[in-house]
């Protein structure tokens, strides 16, 4: 089993090899680069195609582990949804741990403009659209947030509780979920903070879901 090693201690899975940012406006204080295997990623998505915690949008919350058949557009397929009212954002990995790439994913939605949104993105390797570690497999990440009164009053948010209703959605499809699987060390309950220009909710328990999409019918 992989080892998750902190400088706090140890946690099943992963390796931290990236430096917490300290918090400044419009930073998070869990950025952090993150070990799978030989992969590397970072644990939120940019808004940007800089990686920083300084350029942050939204925690990695879920992880996807699909069959050989599969790829990011199969996990988009399974959650449904539409892509009304969505923008890109950016997401920095690597495949090998020397070489890295940038994503962009605009993501899906399911909700009312007039109400509450759950929005997730999908991030993969671009060229084939997944991800692969020798513990893992196949494998797409992904944020989650809610876009909250999108047409009127906007406020934007609650990664935690997101990713709570995607797990539920999928295992309403009959998907194997496993919730708080993993530490991903991004870890971010300040609430309500304005930045950007946005009134934004931090709510994030630095634990990653994951699904599981196989080849089986």
């Amino acid at each position: 089993m992989l080892r998750l090693i902190t400088v706090a201690g140890v946690i099943a899975g992963l390796v931290l090899v990236g430096v917490l940012t300290p918090v400044l406006a419009g930073t998070t204080s869990s950025w952090a680069l993150i070990a799978a295997r030989e992969d590397r990623f970072y644990n939120w998505d940019n808004r940007s195609q800089t990686a920083s915690g300084n350029n942050v949008d939204w925690p990695v919350t879920m992880i996807f582990r699909i069959g050989s058949n599969h790829t990011k557009d199969s996990v988009k397929n399974a959650i449904g949804g539409s892509s009304f009212l969505t923008s890109n954002m950016y997401f920095r990995g690597s495949d090998d741990g020397i070489n890295y790439f940038w994503d962009s994913d605009n993501g899906r939605k399911h909700g009312s403009c007039g109400d509450w949104y759950h929005h997730i993105r999908l991030y993969a390797h671009p060229s084939n659209k997944y991800l692969y570690n020798q513990e893992w497999g196949r494998y797409v990440l992904g944020t989650t947030h809610i876009d909250k009164n999108e047409c009127t009053s906007p406020e934007y948010g609650w990664s935690e509780t997101a990713e709570e209703w995607f797990a539920a959605l999928l295992r309403g499809k009959d998907y194997r979920v496993d919730e708080d699987w993993i530490s991903l060390v991004n870890t971010d309950n300040r609430g309500y903070v304005t930045e950007h220009g946005e009134t934004r909710y931090y709510l994030s328990n630095g634990f990653a879901t994951v699904v599981y999409i196989s080849d089986e019918p």
